[in-house]
């Protein structure tokens, strides 16, 4: 039985990862310090080290849109089965595959169009195993 809503929904506020229906995302590690140099390289840009109980860096954010951590957290794996999640690269996607062969990771595929969506896809595997997209506008 599905209840219908009453009443409109409003956002908290004008803050984008209030208004986003993903505010949050972790890539899982075995060897962080390892990750974190290898999405540095594949990113172009330096990761935020935000560790408080547990070795967390944080991805770059590009003005306020959704980002998520590297994190190494006892019980949780990295590996290629678990969800996926598409990184915006701010470079063309042809240096980026360069620099995830360069930094010891995988391409699982080739770059994709999808139509009537902006911009390009991939699919890479990090160096810890994990399956990562990859997004870019050109």
């Amino acid at each position: 039985m599905t209840t219908a809503l009453t009443e409109e929904v409003k956002p908290l506020n004008d803050n984008p990862l209030v208004l986003a229906g993903i505010t949050w995302f972790e890539i899982p590690t075995l060897d962080i310090r390892r990750a974190a140099i290898f999405y540095q390289a594949v990113l172009g840009r330096p990761l935020i080290d935000v560790s408080h109980d547990e070795p967390m860096f944080m991805l770059p954010t590009n003005g306020g849109s959704v980002t998520g951590a590297l994190i190494q957290r006892e019980g949780v794996r990295p590996g290629p089965r678990g969800i996926r999640v598409y990184l915006r690269v701010m470079d063309s996607l042809a240096v980026v595959r360069e620099r995830v062969v360069a930094a010891g990771g995988l391409l699982v595929t080739d770059v994709m169009a999808v139509p009537n969506a902006a911009g390009i896809f991939c699919t890479i595997r990090d160096i810890e195993g994990n399956c990562v997209g990859l997004h870019a506008q050109n």
